[in-house]
């Protein structure tokens, strides 16, 4: 595990193991990083099973406030949808480019533009809809690299992509 502050900072602690293996997450979904900064701080893992090929790094912002020890609570290890030398499927559209001045909160999958004849153009996607879940998981502010992540999925996966104004779309996949 290995925390860094989120915003307008330095401090970092990364550990790989120590010697009370606290960095490794345990059964219970336990770990501790001594020296944590605060404040709002990115939690980075890399699963014990990654060279597996099954789950895929961690990446989630947190609030970490006051005492010593601090519950972040439950964590998401997102699944790989992709099996080593497999091809990633195409939604047929893009995203608007985040500056890297954005704030963590402020981040969001916008579409910028829409492939025609495209998967995405056989749906009620448009120019400027913000998707704000994939397959029910939030990809909104400092979730918004999960988006990404889930996206990255095989030819003939069917994503469900919420939309900010409400509406659910449902786009397969198509190949490269």
């Amino acid at each position: 595990m290995q925390a860094t502050a989120a915003e307008g900072g330095t401090s970092m602690v990364f550990t790989y193991r120590d010697d009370d293996d606290q960095t490794i997450t345990g059964a219970d979904g336990r770990f501790r990083l001594k020296g944590s900064p605060r404040g709002r701080v990115t939690l980075r893992g890399i699963p014990k099973t990654f060279g597996d090929g099954v789950y895929m790094f961690l990446a989630v912002t947190k609030m970490i406030d006051g005492g010593t020890t601090v519950d972040v609570g439950d964590l998401p290890m997102i699944k790989k949808r992709l099996k080593d030398g497999e091809a990633a499927g195409e939604l047929g559209l893009q995203f608007k480019v985040q500056p890297p001045d954005v704030a963590l909160e402020d981040r969001k999958l916008e579409v910028s533009f829409i492939e025609p004849g495209g998967p995405a153009a056989k749906t009620a996607i448009e120019v400027g809809d913000v998707v704000t879940s994939v397959d029910g998981i939030s990809v909104v502010g400092e979730n918004a690299m999960q988006g990404y992540l889930m996206m990255n999925a095989p030819v003939g996966t069917t994503l469900a992509l919420e939309l900010a104004r409400g509406t659910t779309v449902n786009v397969t996949l198509a190949a490269p």
